[in-house]
């Protein structure tokens, strides 16, 4: 009978070691250093310019004579040679007041006729035109006088940036049925002027030593003279720099002052926390285990089991 008991000890043991090894554990979690998505929020800001030119119409037939920049490649046009310009522009107002879409147009100088057509792309959005200077108004029976010996005041030019739809080269402003309403507006970010198509059609406005002339903000906001009905207005989207407020050093009588203030003050007491609540534990199972009696509580469960089995044997035998 000893040895019966013995061996159903041993029974007993090895039981809960093999209970103990698969006890149940939590349920796996992802670590810590796991990939977070990134969000595709940055990108370059595109189609607006820096710094640009507002041109208001004050009454019909807006235009002024602007002198190219000192700081381009040359101040002086040759018209014999520059034969090409490019605009930065968008246009705002679209129409005439008879809903003919606006137009630009550039004279020599001094000014004379015929003047040299532009047409404008009225999407609202930032563009650059490529101009002819050679080229004239369809159907007029005029010759360009883009030319040395017509283009006498070469260090300016004339620029109508709105005009609307009339025959300007034979125009009588007080009987035009077709006029720049008042309030009309384009902005302007740059006028430049090369000798070939080429070079003009590459220009991006990053380095205004490039084009032959030019015409940058500062010429386009004050025309050098006949300002007719136009007003310009400078814009500047350059973001603002935080001033910086320079901050003074003490005196030495102020720093003596300042540490004798702060031996002398008197710490402060802060009052004691208050006791933290333990929290109740919640007699549901965390998620990823199993419920029931398992792992070393299973062995348990079974040694009560085992050993009213042990007394049963004993007594009967």
């Amino acid at each position: 009978m000893k040895k019966l008991l013995s061996i159903l000890l041993a029974v007993m043991v090895a039981s809960l070691c093999v209970f103990a090894a698969f006890a149940d554990e939590p349920a796996g979690e992802p670590a810590d250093d796991a990939p977070v998505g990134e969000s595709d929020e940055g990108g370059e800001q595109t189609g607006e310019e820096l710094e640009y030119v507002s041109f208001f119409a004050l009454g019909n037939d807006p235009y002024a004579t602007f002198a190219f920049s000192k700081d381009g490649k040359n101040d002086e046009i040759d018209p014999d040679t520059v034969t090409w310009a490019a605009i930065r522009y968008r246009t705002v107002t679209k129409e005439d007041n008879n809903g003919n879409p606006l137009t630009g147009q550039f004279y020599i100088s001094p000014a004379a006729e015929p003047f040299v057509p532009i047409v404008w792309n009225h999407t609202e959005k930032w563009e650059t035109v490529i101009v002819d200077m050679t080229s004239v108004r369809e159907g007029t029976e005029l010759v360009s006088k883009w030319n040395s010996s017509s283009y006498t005041s070469t260090t300016t030019i004339r620029f109508d940036p709105m005009e609307s739809l009339r025959d300007a080269e034979a125009a009588q402003n007080e009987l035009d049925d077709n006029i720049v309403l008042e309030d009309s507006e384009i902005d302007i970010a740059w006028i430049a002027f090369f000798e070939t198509k080429e070079e003009a059609e590459a220009f991006d406005g990053k380095d205004m030593t490039v084009p032959y002339c030019v015409l940058t903000v500062l010429e386009l906001e004050e025309p050098a003279s006949d300002n007719h009905n136009l007003e310009p207005m400078l814009v500047d989207n350059h973001p603002e720099k935080p001033t910086e407020v320079p901050t003074e050093e003490p005196t030495p009588t102020q720093a003596a002052e300042e540490s004798t203030a702060e031996a002398t003050e008197e710490p402060e007491i802060e009052p004691a926390a208050e006791p933290t609540e333990v929290p109740k534990v919640d007699p549901t199972p965390a998620p990823g285990k199993k419920k029931g009696c398992g792992g070393f509580a299973a062995g348990m469960c079974v040694i009560p089991l085992m050993l009213a089995a042990a007394a049963v044997f004993m007594k009967k035998h």
